[in-house]
């Protein structure tokens, strides 16, 4: 028993450090767009197509990233849906 449960908590901790941020978007833009996502202090393009509903899953160790947008950063946390329009982000929790 003691094996058991030593095991399950290895494991839960070894989940906890794979972490990514899951995102729904609306691009309601006639245009796609590339956009740079920060995560723990990496930088990676994220792409949302043209004029589409859709989920993004933005691979880091952390539950929160920043989108940089013409019009500023913008802070995204797990779950949150986004809107963008003109090149800007809304978020929606």
């Amino acid at each position: 028993m003691k094996k058991f449960i030593f095991t399950a908590a290895i494991l839960a901790g070894s989940f906890s450090t794979f972490s990514s941020v899951f995102i729904t978007y609306d691009n309601r833009d006639s245009k796609g767009h590339i956009m740079k996502v920060r995560i723990d202090g990496a930088y990676k393009d994220v792409r949302f197509e043209i004029g589409a509903s859709g989920h993004v899953t933005i691979q880091g160790g952390n539950r929160a990233c920043f989108i940089l947008t013409s019009c500023g950063e913008v802070e995204v946390n797990e779950g949150d849906k986004i809107v963008i329009s003109e090149g800007c982000i809304k978020v929606y929790k």
